[in-house]
């Protein structure tokens, strides 16, 4: 009975290493690796030893269905635990003793952590089972840890947007300097408390009134789940006023700026050949159906492009929308589409994407590049927003109007 127990705990501990290793970060998952297949091979061993005793064919087919069992039932342990990594995890409260009269600057960016974070993968894939209705199937889960990995590895094993949002910060710091008192954050997207953490830390230095700033466009999966975090703090006492601003894509200067940038890439090209993809990041379609409004600020932004790029002389047919993700038309049809029309020039530009993701990193390039076209049709894709000076001056425009007390559209949470 021993050896049984023995080839069962091999079996369960390969299987848990095996998730451990596709889950945790580098360096921790190098510690599971020989453990993993020290459980393995010890299953091995004691599989060797059982067909031995017994010698019949029965035994031999037991044992292997019992070290295969082991496995799956370590794998799916673990991998049914995952979700714990962010069920652990509760946001802070807002208790501060001190009374405050300055004014904060929340700029909520939704975009990867700097370095891989199993918690934050997790958090994301929580989110899109209650939110989207996407719910993998348990033996899939690792799958995802692992590619956002290779994701990582692949651009170096920090994201691309980390220092872009830190010079973002500053030139934001330094541009809202004529609101007495001020103080500037960024609160991230990938945490459940992140933004209720950075309300706290400025309500903790003095801050009385604070104006959250989303990056993204209003309705977004990722920015909607952290605003709805700042709900509870309207029941709490000795808290700041927090006010959400209106999104920056109503800007009009963000219009011509996003126009001017594509004109720019069209050096040396007929206007004639040029085409234009605006892309998207795209919503899951349940996220979608359930928030119809959703995209009506990325889609009047879109259009409000088009028409710029239409004044200045590109035809309207060869300016196109599309997502990188969830939704139809994407990336490489659109392109697809547009060397059909006979656009030897085809600019993709993330319009509404402020930080690099690795999705814009990544993903961009490689779906225009699925679309095969021919070898005369060049496909330049610009990058994200970044710290772009109008983007700053976007920021601050929408945290002044939002802190402005007699702002009809004022919306304390």
């Amino acid at each position: 009975m021993l050896y049984w127990l023995a080839l069962l705990a091999g079996g369960l501990v390969s299987g848990a290493c095996l998730v451990a290793a596709m889950v945790l970060p580098r360096h921790y998952a190098a510690a599971t690796v020989p453990l993993g297949a020290a459980g393995f091979l010890g299953g091995l061993y004691v599989l060797g030893t059982l067909s031995q005793d017994y010698s019949t064919p029965l035994a031999i087919a037991a044992a292997i269905a019992t070290l295969i069992a082991g496995v799956v039932l370590g794998y799916t342990i673990l991998t049914s635990a995952i979700p714990n990594l962010v069920r652990a995890r509760r946001p802070a409260t807002v208790r501060c003793p001190e009374d405050g009269d300055g004014t904060g600057i929340i700029v909520l960016t939704c975009t990867e952590p700097d370095h891989y974070d199993p918690r934050a993968i997790a958090y994301r894939q929580e989110i899109l089972r209650e939110q989207a209705a996407i719910d993998l199937p348990l033996t899939a889960v690792p799958f995802v840890f692992l590619a956002e990995k290779a994701r990582y590895r692949a651009v170096g094993n920090t994201a691309p947007g980390a220092p872009v949002a830190r010079s973002l910060l500053d030139k934001i710091g330094r541009r809202a300097a004529t609101i007495p008192g001020v103080r500037v954050d960024l609160a991230p997207c990938h945490r459940p408390g992140g933004l209720v953490e950075t309300v706290a830390a400025q309500a903790c230095s003095g801050v009385a009134c604070i104006a959250v700033v989303a990056l993204d466009p209003p309705g977004t999966i990722t920015a909607e789940a952290a605003l709805a975090t700042l709900g509870p703090l309207e029941h709490e006492a000795d808290t700041p006023t927090v006010v959400t601003a209106g999104a920056i894509w109503d800007d009009a200067s963000l219009v011509r700026r996003m126009a001017d940038r594509i004109l720019a890439s069209t050096t040396g090209a007929e206007l004639a050949d040029v085409g234009v993809a605006l892309v998207g990041m795209g919503m899951p379609e349940e996220w979608a159906r359930r928030h119809p409004a959703a995209a009506e600020t990325e889609n009047y932004f879109d259009q409000r492009v088009r028409m710029a790029l239409m004044e200045a002389g590109i035809e309207g047919d060869r300016i196109r929308c599309g997502s990188l993700d969830w939704q139809a038309p994407d990336v490489t049809e659109v392109v697809r589409h547009l060397a059909a029309l006979g656009c030897r020039h085809i600019i993709l530009a993330p319009s509404t994407t402020v930080l690099p993701t690795l999705d814009t990193m990544l993903d961009l390039e490689r779906a225009a590049t699925y679309a095969r076209v021919p070898r005369d049709v060049r496909v330049i894709t610009l990058n994200a927003w970044g710290d772009d000076d109008t983007i700053v001056q976007a920021v601050v425009d929408a945290a002044s109007a939002a802190l402005e007390p007699q702002e009809d559209d004022l919306r304390p949470l």
